[in-house]
């Protein structure tokens, strides 16, 4: 028989596990690019095939967690349109997309590196009732961007491996247009830098990336599930 005591502590328990457990929490992992659209390309590094390893990588570690369902835009080297990268959230139902990306100074500044976030920006052109809906969305990506920020600035990838931050901020972005659903965009590092190069080049760099988001998603998930 199952005491006052351990019954209540059972329901507290499946109060905050089988919301999590029941709905999963949906996250869409898009990688830029590929195909015919080989993103930025500097000296032998194509960004598509970056985006697609580092995507893959995020979408191994996150399969490990239970609660989470990852669906991918891309798993191989096909051209994906934006209008169908947008269907493909929006038919996953997504909690959250993420697009992974890397980056080029069209100037070639070697000072130019770093990790980049973006989440949508507001439009107060719309109508009231899609802006209040916008607003909300909005700022669910927002909520994802700072918390990867404030833990970037805590991470090894900012303290060991010296990657710096470079910017977070709102952008208006076609694939951001075309979806409802939270999400950001992350431009990973810069092709055109060289201090940013020889961490792309390793492939450990790779996987603490990847190991990062991960689990920065996955607290983000548990935060939308206990709420």
């Amino acid at each position: 028989m199952i005491s006052r005591k351990n019954s209540r502590f059972l329901s507290f328990f499946a109060t905050l596990i089988l919301p999590f457990v029941m709905y999963p929490f949906t996250i869409v992992i898009d990688a830029g690019h590929g195909g015919n659209e080989k993103g930025a390309v500097q000296t032998g590094i194509v960004e598509k095939d970056l985006t697609l390893r580092l995507a893959q990588k995020i979408q191994t570690h996150l399969g490990k967690r239970s609660g989470i369902k990852v669906v991918m835009t891309r798993e191989n080297d096909t051209t994906v349109p934006i209008e169908d990268r947008a269907k493909k959230i929006a038919a996953a139902k997504a909690d959250l997309f993420v697009s992974i990306h890397f980056n080029i100074d069209v100037f070639r500044l070697s000072e130019t590196r770093g990790i980049e976030i973006y989440y949508p920006a507001d439009d107060f052109a719309q109508d009231p009732a899609a802006a209040f809906a916008l607003y909300h969305r909005n700022n669910r990506s927002f909520a994802l961007g700072k918390l990867i920020r404030d833990q970037y600035l805590k991470s090894e990838l900012f303290t060991v491996w010296k990657h710096d931050f470079n910017m977070f901020a709102q952008r208006d972005l076609k694939l951001f247009r075309l979806t409802d659903a939270p999400g950001i965009l992350v431009e990973t590092a810069y092709l055109t830098a060289p201090e940013d190069r020889s961490r792309i080049e390793n492939e450990q760099f790779l996987d603490d990336m990847a190991q990062f988001l991960a689990t920065t998603i996955a607290e983000y998930a548990g935060k939308k599930a206990a709420r």
